[in-house]
């Protein structure tokens, strides 16, 4: 005869406690919550969830790399290696994001001068859009090509740039 195992006990608790533990905004839990109302132990007025159920059910259904804090992710917030995905040592990261902002700089410092003449001899607006959008997509060209770079190259000795 098998004997049934007790059921641990629930933690129900509010939106805002589930934000706190979870550490993520109370709009964003009552989002999800809505989402899923299944996780829903109180009404709709006041949502109470089981913070284990919330928790569990949050590591099964989201996918990290598709939310959150976008910088979370660059800066290795989140263990992609349960998802498929290599971490990326924290100086790495923080190096790379460092070259493709001193490049976008130098870019767009350097269009005044490319431009400047250019935009001086021309009248017709179409022309005007024309040249902007041919050096901004040669920017983001130059921008991706450097963040590629930064992918592909061996990983750095330990060295991160100041930060202000």
């Amino acid at each position: 005869m098998q004997h049934a195992t007790p059921h641990a006990p629930t933690r129900t608790v509010g939106i805002r406690e589930a934000a706190r533990a979870l550490d993520k905004s109370p709009s964003t839990i009552g989002r999800y919550i809505a989402a899923n109302p299944v996780l829903n132990h109180g009404t709709a007025g006041r949502p109470k969830v089981d913070l284990a159920e919330l928790i569990r059910h949050r590591e099964t259904h989201v996918n990290p790399f598709k939310s959150g804090s976008h910088a979370g992710r660059l800066f290795g917030e989140v263990d992609g290696a349960a998802n498929g995905h290599a971490d990326i040592p924290l100086a790495d990261a923080y190096n790379a994001a460092y070259n493709a902002g001193r490049v976008l700089q130098q870019n767009l410092v350097d269009l005044a001068a490319l431009l400047g003449e250019k935009l001086a001899a021309t009248v017709d607006p179409r022309e005007i859009v024309a040249l902007l959008e041919t050096d901004y997509l040669r920017i983001l060209a130059t921008l991706a090509a450097s963040l590629r770079d930064d992918a592909e190259a061996p990983p750095l000795p330990e060295c991160t740039p100041a930060r202000p």
